[in-house]
């Protein structure tokens, strides 16, 4: 979590240097990377509205990008749904076959 205390004067460029230790607890060496990072004026108000980065709003992601599920969600519930009606009809033509083989092996018998 960062605080900017001014705005940036100059291109933003600050140099970073990350400590961290391994799922051992052992300490890793420090990564260092410059990057740029711009910092305003405070404007005021609440913008963060208590949703999520990553919430979506009617099929579209915080970013007004269409997400996966707004894009698909017809061409997704279609497919499932024949693929319901493909196991239902395959399971019935099943039962009908071992059906009929029952039959003709009672038939069979009684002759």
């Amino acid at each position: 979590m960062l605080s900017g205390i001014n705005p940036t004067m100059d291109d933003g460029t600050i140099r970073i240097s990350i400590a961290y230790e391994d799922e051992n607890g052992v300490a890793a060496e420090p990564v260092e990377k410059e990057l740029t990072l711009i910092v305003t004026e405070d404007m005021g108000g609440d913008w963060d509205m208590g949703m999520d980065p990553g919430m979506e709003v009617g099929g579209m992601d915080m970013e007004g990008q269409t997400s996966f599920w707004g894009k698909y969600k017809v061409f997704i519930i279609a497919g499932a749904a024949a693929a319901v009606a493909a196991g239902i009809i395959i399971t019935l033509r099943i039962r009908k076959k071992r059906k009929a083989a029952r039959e003709e092996d009672i038939d069979d018998e009684i002759s």
